[in-house]
């Protein structure tokens, strides 16, 4: 009988091999800013918290809107802003030599990023980071904004 080593387990981690990667994350920001939320309407706000909210309400200097967020200027509250870039063909940017390809322009139209026809992986890649960046930033914006409703409703505006 001939020796046969089989081989162990690997370098693997030990949590979540095989799992794909999109159930690995965390949770997102505005889940995690509205369970504190709510944490702190039952535990109420203290005394701290409450002069906070006050002068963030009376718009105190030092004390503005978060990044990303604006007025609503009929409810007075705040609201995520939005997404400044987008994802762009040659052709709807007039570019003649190049109407296939894709580009991410920033909000003044500059091109950040960009990914040539030839190569529909890189254009697919392209998408999918346009999305993720585009989902992200909603993500974290919404966030800020309920925070800062919860320290207009503690100040009572």
């Amino acid at each position: 009988m001939a020796y046969k080593q089989s081989p162990g387990r690997g370098n693997n981690a030990k949590t979540g091999h095989g799992i794909p990667s999109p159930f690995k994350q965390e949770d997102p920001k505005t889940a995690k800013m509205k369970a504190q939320i709510a944490k702190k309407e039952v535990a109420g706000a203290t005394y701290a918290e409450t002069k906070a909210a006050e002068k963030f309400a009376n718009k105190a200097p030092g004390t503005g809107l978060m990044g990303g967020t604006e007025t609503n200027l009929k409810s007075g509250k705040t609201q995520p802003k939005g997404y400044e870039k987008s994802l762009k063909s040659g052709k709807e940017l007039g570019l003649d030599k190049s109407p296939k390809d894709m580009f991410i322009t920033d909000s003044a139209g500059k091109v950040v990023k960009k990914a040539e026809a030839k190569n529909p992986k890189a254009i697919e890649a392209l998408k999918k980071e346009y999305e993720k960046g585009k989902a992200s930033t909603k993500d974290a914006r919404t966030a800020n904004s309920a925070a800062q409703n919860y320290r207009l409703k503690i100040a009572g505006k």
